[in-house]
């Protein structure tokens, strides 16, 4: 995957599998993500190589 076109809203998952993520800050090496676990809000930091980019659910 072609990781250099993240940005803010983009939507992502892990390559290992997982919830579709939103896209909160991306920079040369590393993504915040935002999700949902049911009404819980979860925020982690991932390495770009880990993700790949989700067109749609």
């Amino acid at each position: 995957m072609d990781t250099t076109s993240l940005y803010a809203g983009s939507l992502v998952r892990l390559k290992s599998g997982g919830p579709v993520m939103t896209v909160i800050n991306a920079n040369t090496s590393t993504v915040e993500c935002r999700w949902f676990d049911g009404a819980t809000p979860h925020k982690t930091v991932f390495p770009k190589s880990a993700l790949e980019q989700v067109n749609s659910f």
